[in-house]
């Protein structure tokens, strides 16, 4: 390889690696540029969403709000409630009840409106709430298969004896020991000809 080709070939490769650089860093700054605008156009979108919650929690509450301001004006422009000395000198019964009743009447609506601005506020509380989720109920035990109780030994020492030794003692067995025998043979040996024999005698 002559000293012109290599010169030619790692021309080339600087070319190819610039070409590669120029490229990387266009990505790079797109990729910038659009993170950019989305964290921009994400922070647009909460202001508008907060900025929309209040203005709907003050329209909501705007009612409750003005007519609390107004019994607040009435209370501060109500005359103060004379001392107890000064309405003993009150010769005029019914203006000191007079006070007394507007002062009462302005108070219950100042609670009934406080009443209501609580109200409101709950209710968007709740509809603010992110429902809990359930907890899944415990899976039950599978229960045990229950065992059959194993039938009574029907003969003292019953499991020692022979096949020809039970059935020598089948015949002169009742039909209710037949039967027991019948019943504890097939769930212990199973012993063919005693179960056949102990079923005549049974029967």
């Amino acid at each position: 390889m002559t000293k012109t080709t290599l010169k030619a070939e790692a021309v080339a490769a600087v070319q190819r690696i610039r070409e590669r650089g120029a490229l990387f860093v266009e990505e790079t700054k797109a990729a910038g540029t659009s993170l950019l605008t989305e964290t921009r156009e994400a922070g647009e979108r909460f202001v508008g969403t907060a900025r929309d919650a209040s203005e709907q929690l003050v329209s909501a509450l705007r009612e409750e709000t003005e007519a609390f301001v107004r019994l607040a004006r009435e209370m501060a422009a109500m005359p103060r409630l004379p001392a107890p000395a000064e309405v003993r000198e009150l010769a005029e019964t019914e203006a000191r009840e007079r006070t007394f009743e507007l002062q009462k009447d302005l108070l219950v609506r100042l609670k009934k409106t406080l009443t209501q601005v609580e109200a409101k506020v709950d209710e968007r509380l709740t509809g603010l709430e992110t429902p809990k989720a359930k907890k899944a109920k415990p899976a039950k035990k599978a229960s045990k298969p229950k065992v059959a109780k194993a039938a009574k030994s029907p003969l003292a020492g019953y499991d020692a004896l022979t096949a020809k030794e039970v059935l020598a003692k089948l015949a002169d067995a009742d039909t209710a020991t037949a039967a027991a025998i019948v019943a504890y043979e097939k769930a212990h040996k199973n012993r063919k000809t005693i179960v056949e024999a102990a079923e005549k005698a049974a029967a």
